[in-house]
């Protein structure tokens, strides 16, 4: 655990205590301890922000534990159901515009998202990925080796490079 006397801002609820965090940015970091030791719900720490309470500044002896959180997203399902299912199919997907191709369809999105705090701070990295397959052209049947590049023609740079002996 950390420990430390800060001056912060507070607020509580029937739900829970409220604590703000300042980073030396202007950003800051808000941790909701529930009242009665159920599920901490962090829509409730938004609503709470939404509804602009009046968060008092106050001298508090806080507690702390050191953590580091790691999620692992995986986005298709959520955009399938915010409508994006055409993007996940090499017959409807489109996306000429980016890749010349209209064979290309996403095949997976994730998001690796690590959040840690310590003596140090507060730190957090996100890194989302988005993958595609390029379909082939109808009656070339790729059932022999052959290798293959990912370039990039705007740095005339070879981003990947591999050969597939076993298709």
């Amino acid at each position: 655990m950390m420990n430390a006397y800060v001056v912060a801002d507070v607020y509580q609820n029937q739900f829970a205590q409220y604590l703000k965090l300042p980073f030396t940015d202007g950003r800051e970091m808000v941790f909701a301890l529930p009242s009665d030791f159920a599920p901490p719900d962090p829509k409730r720490i938004t609503d709470v922000l939404a509804s602009h309470v009046k968060f008092s500044r106050e001298a508090i002896a806080i507690s702390i534990p050191r953590f580091t959180f790691n999620e692992h997203l995986d986005l298709i399902e959520t955009l399938v159901k915010g409508g994006v299912s055409n993007a996940f199919s090499t017959r409807t997907a489109d996306f000429r515009p980016m890749f010349g191709n209209k064979h290309v369809a996403l095949t997976d999105i994730y998001q690796e998202s690590e959040v840690t705090v310590d003596e140090q701070g507060a730190r957090e990295a996100t890194v989302s990925a988005a993958f595609v397959e390029i379909g082939m052209t109808p009656g070339l049947a790729m059932n022999r080796p052959f290798a293959f590049i990912i370039d990039d023609p705007a740095t005339q740079g070879v981003l990947a490079a591999g050969i597939v002996t076993h298709p």
